[in-house]
């Protein structure tokens, strides 16, 4: 049994590492996974392109899980439910709206009939049905979900803290930035701001010095910056582009992005605040 004792262990310190975002450590602990359950290295290996950016790759390793998994239980087993939030995650991140909103729903019928509806997952789900529907353009429903989302994830916070001073929370951190994301679109980029701020004093505490590997992160600065350029607010502009610019680099194509659009609006970072 030292095999799959050893092959559990370096599963979990990979699954470990990727919280707090500490990619290179994780991929140490996958290069030592090889040759072990395959269900192991394609779910490390999932959340690991997921949170560098290469959406594709995660969504094909962990379509690949899913499939294997189902082979075993039941496409509505609750022991899905962490594949297929991360399913959700990924299908929004590549743009895929309608097939993510029919995965977030499906985890809520999953659910609903043995959970009340301010339970924990509940709020997850709705962050990421929020992030569909805006997708979709269903700005009211999206607004609905968020502030549901926003509601039951601080609630279970609360329950939670142990004397912690902030949230480590990656979910409520998402929600943030969904809900930033809408009130850009309303024009209202005063709230939006604030908003970005939240969800970049979660990822500061939570990912710390692997902040700069984690492309979530990176969006929520490209985000922010925009939102404050559009309404001449340097020293918001430089809350977001500078941590951009440090974290990610001048070639990242957010940085470029962020670039172009705050040209437009006259707007230098490196300019001196009045």
């Amino acid at each position: 049994g030292y095999e799959e004792q050893r092959a559990d262990l370096f599963y979990q310190l990979a699954l470990n590492e990727l919280k707090v975002g500490n990619i290179t450590n994780a991929e140490k602990y996958v290069l030592k996974l090889k040759g072990s359950p395959v269900t192991f290295i394609n779910n490390v290996e999932a959340i690991l392109f997921y949170l560098k950016g290469e959406y594709n790759l995660a969504l094909d390793r962990l379509n690949t899980l899913i499939k294997i998994r189902l082979n075993k239980i039941k496409y509505d087993d609750l022991v899905l439910t962490a594949n297929y939030i991360l399913r959700v995650q990924i299908l929004n991140s590549l743009n895929e709206y309608k097939e993510a909103y029919d995965q977030a729903l499906q985890l809520y019928k999953m659910h609903k009939p043995t959970k009340k509806e301010d339970h924990l997952i509940f709020g997850r789900i709705y962050v990421q049905m929020a992030r569909s529907e805006l997708g979709l353009g269903n700005l009211d429903k999206a607004s609905d979900h968020i502030n549901k989302a926003i509601a039951i994830l601080l609630t279970n916070e609360n329950k939670e803290d142990k004397g912690a001073k902030f949230s480590e929370n990656p979910d409520l951190a998402g929600g943030y930035v969904v809900r930033g994301d809408i009130y850009s679109i309303l024009g209202e980029y005063d709230k939006a701001i604030k908003s970005y701020r939240e969800a970049q004093g979660i990822y500061l505490y939570l990912y710390k010095d692997n902040i700069k590997n984690i492309a979530q992160v990176s969006y929520l600065y490209t985000q922010g910056a925009k939102a404050a350029c559009k309404i001449k607010d340097l020293y918001h502009y430089k809350c977001f582009g500078e941590p951009q610019v440090k974290e990610f680099g001048k070639e990242h194509h957010n940085t470029i992005a962020m670039f172009e659009y705050c040209k437009d609006y006259n707007m230098d970072l490196w300019q001196e605040e009045n």
